[in-house]
């Protein structure tokens, strides 16, 4: 069975050949560390073992730098100045203020100037923040969802249950049947607050998406029920 096709320059093609080559990469070094310590005394045994072709291996063990080392100088930032961004974007999203992509692109070019070897502004735009979300797979793009600080800080194992015992009466009260739910807005939304936005966050935390909002703003659940009555064909 064939995947799915993606045209060469969209965002899912370019990650899945960034993911590719990072699959690759890792591989490769295995082969080196395995050929180092003796596990396999021929280079070509170790690119087989590891599925690598021989000659890259080869090259490597030389001294020739991966392609995505090699490419640094390439980039408005060097590797310093991506790995500062990476953990200011960790850290916001621990305190549930994940930044969005535009204040990383202003967060950069504030910082540029202090870079060692830098002699003139970087203008970082738009484009660029695809390019850094491939070079760092830890991190990712998605839309925040808003959560009242108060209840961020109150959530608790005993605050949930009863969150549950009160959803229960509501379904009681209006003899509403299971399998007519079809879907539930679990964590609520807020009234008077706007959509989500675009936030980038680590990988791999779903909760990290969630932004705490400030004040005591009422929030609700939206139960969507579905009960369909279909007239009998008649012939």
């Amino acid at each position: 069975m064939t995947g799915p096709s993606f045209s060469k320059c969209s965002t899912a093609s370019r990650m899945a050949s960034a993911a590719k080559r990072d699959a690759k990469e890792a591989r490769v070094q295995q082969a080196i560390s395995e050929h180092r310590n003796g596990t396999y005394s021929t280079i070509r045994q170790a690119a087989t073992a590891n599925h690598v072709p021989e000659s890259t291996l080869h090259q490597q063990l030389c001294g020739r730098k991966p392609k995505k080392d090699a490419q640094t100088g390439m980039q408005m930032l060097p590797p310093d100045a991506e790995s500062t961004l990476v953990d200011l974007i960790r850290c916001s999203a621990c305190s549930r203020y994940p930044l969005t992509p535009v204040g990383i692109r202003d967060y950069a070019n504030t910082i540029t100037p202090g870079i060692p070897g830098t002699t003139q502004q970087v203008d970082v735009r738009r484009n660029w923040m695809q390019g850094f979300l491939l070079r760092h797979p830890s991190i990712r793009s998605c839309w925040s969802r808003c959560l009242e600080n108060a209840r961020l800080k109150a959530a608790n194992e005993a605050s949930i249950q009863t969150w549950f015992k009160c959803f229960a009466e509501i379904i009681n009260e209006f003899s509403v049947s299971s399998t007519d739910i079809f879907n539930m807005d679990e964590t609520c939304f807020m009234f008077g607050q706007g959509g989500s936005e675009g936030v980038v966050v680590p990988a791999g935390d779903p909760a990290s998406r969630f932004r705490a909002q400030p004040g005591t703003r009422e929030s609700a659940t939206v139960i969507k029920c579905n009960v369909l009555s279909v007239v009998p064909v008649r012939l």
